[in-house]
């Protein structure tokens, strides 16, 4: 083998592994986008499910409070003072 057919063997050998190396680097940036957005998009699914169990949960306090509220209120009728009677 002459020294420019190995040259040009190394050339090739070197753009294959560059090549290659490109390709698993967009590889792992693409799959690591998709894996935190991923993992975004479940943490705002937790958020959202403890959010609206919480007002869920409120809720549900403030209307047994008020049932309760409503079978407990008594009600005070006041007297109503009498006109003087004209003499």
């Amino acid at each position: 083998m002459t020294v420019e057919s190995k040259l040009l063997v190394t050339c090739l050998v070197l753009l294959g592994v560059a090549l290659v190396y490109a390709v698993l680097k967009m590889t792992s940036v693409w799959y690591d986008h998709h894996v935190s957005r991923h993992d975004l998009i479940a943490e705002s699914k937790r958020r959202r499910f403890a959010y609206l169990k919480a007002l869920a949960d409120r809720d549900r306090a403030l209307a047994q409070a008020q049932a309760a509220e409503a079978g407990a209120s008594v009600i005070i009728e006041d007297e109503i003072a009498e006109p003087a009677q004209a003499a």
